[in-house]
């Protein structure tokens, strides 16, 4: 398989949203109509649940355009086929509060979603946009990145951080491991 990537954007806005709009989230059908907003607000839990579909699909529109919501999408053969959340740390309101005593510089980016297709999950889509988007995080300047992968084991289709394996494998560190979550952070040279 042939895989192209590109950044999120406001030209290809409409393919991400088409892209989460149609995802079947039969596993975790809480998660149908986040369009990838759930770390981007700050808002109580009971808040966030009860926001509409509509609400984060207008409100990711707003912020794409904006240039504020970022990320890579994953390609095979023009049609889209994975998403990863990726941008700086603090682009993530969710996080504040608990990420502080890991970020070492004033670059640090966050990886907090991916959003595989299930016809191409185990493929390693998700392995080849985190390459994407530590190779661009690093042109761009940043000088870490942190994410938080979550180990599933009776329920890996819900491993939506990236499996720590992934990061291990790309260099990543262990900062701290909390149950099934791990803190990981990569050093850029």
């Amino acid at each position: 398989m042939h895989l192209t990537f590109q950044p999120l954007s406001e030209k290809n806005a409409s393919i991400f949203i088409k892209y989460l709009d149609n995802m079947s989230f039969k596993h975790a059908p809480d998660w149908a109509g986040c369009f990838c907003r759930f770390y981007h607000t700050d808002c109580p839990d009971l808040q966030w649940k009860n926001r509409t579909p509509s609400e984060n699909m207008d409100e990711a529109l707003r912020e794409i355009t904006e240039g504020h919501m970022k990320g890579f999408l994953a390609f095979s053969d023009g049609e889209c086929v994975g998403w990863v959340n990726a941008n700086k740390i603090e682009a993530y309101p969710r996080l504040k509060g608990s990420v502080e005593n890991y970020i070492n510089s004033k670059q640090t980016a966050g990886i907090v979603c991916f959003v595989i297709h299930p016809e191409y999950r185990g493929m390693g889509i998700a392995r080849n946009l985190l390459k994407e988007a530590l190779a661009q995080l690093k042109k761009q300047g940043y000088k870490s990145v942190l994410a938080f992968p979550f180990s599933s084991p009776d329920a890996p289709q819900k491993a939506y951080h990236g499996t720590l394996k992934m990061y291990l494998e790309n260099g990543f560190k262990v900062l701290e491991s909390r149950g099934n979550m791990s803190v990981v952070r990569k050093q850029f040279d």
